[in-house]
């Protein structure tokens, strides 16, 4: 067996020149194609910036205060942008798309506010559609003015109360206090909720779940580049072997090792320079907490993807009595499998019975334990069906071999 599985290995080794040159061809297309996907997430609405210009004279130290906190100390700074700018521009901008809106704040708007009287600020956007996102901009500024709001009326609530106690004590003191300890818990109001991103699928970010659902398309459609080594149209070798007392058990054993090794090895490649890649992880936050270092750890946790796949091109190769057909067999199988396993688009997009049937394919079984792996985590249900399969494709490769050796093809 072992001579058998070296000389496998050495009529691998021949084709690995051309075959890695296949794989890097595919490597850098579906790397483009996982490249736009994430491009295009990135320019979605829901995660751009609510970009907003302040129109008015801001040169009032309160005011430029207030725009200064906004820019640099509060957490809206994260999902807003603040500009400034006169109507004129505001206005172009806001029909050009430069910006989602603009307000306009009065002359002795800071003047009047310190006096109690707080002056209407006008608010301009465009009808756009309705939908979540311009729901939750709408929210935001109602939750902003609700805020202002209502400190004001604590604020001058809590003077006319002082007065009405003890008119001959001045309450500005006090309300400047008060003014500051409200300002103080609005800026720390995000103390007070902790945010979990759930993530399209699983708890992976939109870029960390294509890479597993590409990188589980990658490993499938590498068994076309394997088809015209291990499609058998004459069989007589296998019964030569199995003549000698080394039959279809034997045989498979050693020529899906081989293949497995090869593959492996590849896949080992692709992953070492995924993981090589500078500022991936800034890109794909999924797998910022892995490194260079961590890549024997990450190729270990994956076996059971990459055999589960390798397992079912093996049997694809077996009930193949010809080049074109095993080529012809194996892409419609890796796209198909892809397809309806969610390595295309996010498998909520199907309907939730075909969810279902996905979650339980080959390759669904694969994309869902790359994901586990990439988030550091062990599944033991999705590891057993992993080894269930594997072991159903195997005993149906060997099976077809000893139909062949029989010649009962």
């Amino acid at each position: 067996m072992i001579k058998y599985f070296y000389l496998q290995i050495k009529r691998l080794i021949k084709i690995m020149p051309p075959l890695l040159i296949a794989c890097l061809v595919l490597s850098v297309a579906l790397g483009f194609f996982l490249g736009g996907l994430i491009e295009n997430d990135k320019n979605d609405a829901k995660n751009q910036k609510f970009k907003i210009s302040i129109v008015g004279s801001t040169e009032d130290n309160y005011l430029s205060m207030g725009v200064a906190a906004l820019k640099t100390l509060d957490t809206t700074r994260f999902s807003v942008e603040i500009t400034e700018s006169d109507q004129n521009t505001a206005q172009k901008d806001l029909e050009s798309g430069k910006i989602d809106a603009y307000v306009v704040i009065p002359e002795g708007f800071s003047r009047e506010a310190y006096r109690g009287n707080i002056m209407k600020i006008k608010y301009y956007t465009t009808d756009s559609a309705v939908g979540v996102v311009s729901i939750f901009k709408d929210e935001v500024t109602k939750t902003i003015s609700n805020l202002l709001v209502d400190s004001q009326k604590g604020v001058y609530g809590f003077a006319a109360a002082m007065r009405e106690q003890n008119p001959t004590e001045n309450p500005e003191k006090n309300m400047t206090a008060l003014a500051l300890e409200y300002v103080s818990l609005i800026l720390k109001r995000s103390e007070i909720y902790s945010i979990s991103s759930l993530g399209i699928w699983g708890g992976l970010s939109t870029s960390g779940y294509f890479l597993c659902g590409i990188f589980t398309l990658f490993i499938l459609l590498l068994g076309i580049t394997a088809t015209g080594f291990f499609v058998k149209k004459d069989t007589s070798l296998c019964r030569v072997i199995s003549a000698k007392g080394r039959g279809a058990i034997w045989q498979i054993t050693s020529e899906y090792l081989a293949y497995f090794l090869i593959i492996f090895l590849i896949v080992a490649l692709i992953l070492g320079a995924i993981l090589g890649f500078a500022n991936l992880g800034e890109i794909i936050t999924d797998i910022d907490w892995i490194s260079p270092s961590d890549l024997p750890k990450i190729l270990v946790k994956i076996i059971p993807s990459v055999a589960v796949i390798t397992a079912l091109q093996f049997f694809l190769f077996e009930i193949c009595t010809s080049i074109v057909n095993g080529v012809l067999l194996q892409f419609l199988t890796a796209i198909s499998l892809g397809y309806i396993s969610g390595c295309f688009y996010p498998i909520y997009f199907f309907p939730e019975g075909v969810q279902t049937i996905s979650n339980f394919l080959p390759s669904g079984i694969a994309r869902i334990h790359l994901s586990n792996c990439i988030q550091n985590i062990f599944d033991l249900k999705t590891a057993l069906f992993c080894g269930i399969y594997f072991t159903i494709f195997i005993i149906a490769a060997i099976i077809v071999r000893r139909f062949k050796i029989n010649g009962r093809e």
